[in-house]
């Protein structure tokens, strides 16, 4: 397996946009076939993700933020995986609501060489 630092910059780049844009950031990296997986579902292709996520993303003052803490490549550079910790935070009934978690992303490189989403989840 070969260093991570690719995704992990491509998860930071993920991240940032995502505070600058919101939902149309959050579901660009998903492949085609790209998959977020939750307790209740799975969800694959954007337009999926995006139904599933456009109640979170019009929370009062959501905020997501995580960072890669581990992840791999393979030998090729064409698959890998990030995980970290994930914070989520919005405002409800005036009180500041938090979910802390971390999550598991495992990557794809496409034809443009492009990092994309293959299978995105929480997982604790």
């Amino acid at each position: 397996m070969k260093d991570a630092a690719a995704l992990f910059e491509r998860e930071r780049e993920f991240r940032d946009d995502v505070a600058r844009r919101g939902l149309d950031a959050w579901v660009e990296p998903f492949g085609a076939e790209g998959r977020m997986v939750s307790a209740r579902a799975v969800r694959t292709g954007p337009e999926e993700i995006r139904a599933a996520m456009a109640d979170s993303f019009a929370l009062e003052r959501l905020a997501i933020d995580w960072t890669p803490d581990l992840g791999a490549l393979s030998d090729d550079g064409s698959l890998g995986f990030t995980t970290g910790p994930s914070l989520f935070t919005w405002m409800e009934d005036g009180q500041v609501k938090r979910r802390e978690g971390r999550y598991l992303t495992v990557w794809r490189s496409n034809a443009e060489g492009r990092y994309e989403i293959v299978v995105d989840c929480p997982v604790a």
